[in-house]
């Protein structure tokens, strides 16, 4: 699963703060945009966050 978020850094600063953990950092994919995965507080599901990139 991957959410559309409007700022990544604060939606990683949220993530963090409520105990979420990187599974993979953020990196940029041209074309397309900011994308990072993080495992949830219980480490069982792993989710991605993406700041699509502006047109």
């Amino acid at each position: 699963m991957t959410i559309s978020v409007a700022d990544i850094d604060v939606t990683i600063a949220a993530i963090e703060v409520n105990g979420g953990t990187v599974a993979l950092p953020e990196d940029k994919m041209p074309g397309v945009g900011l994308l990072a995965y993080y495992k949830d507080t219980e480490n069982n599901n792993i989710f991605g966050i993406i700041q699509p990139e502006e047109r």
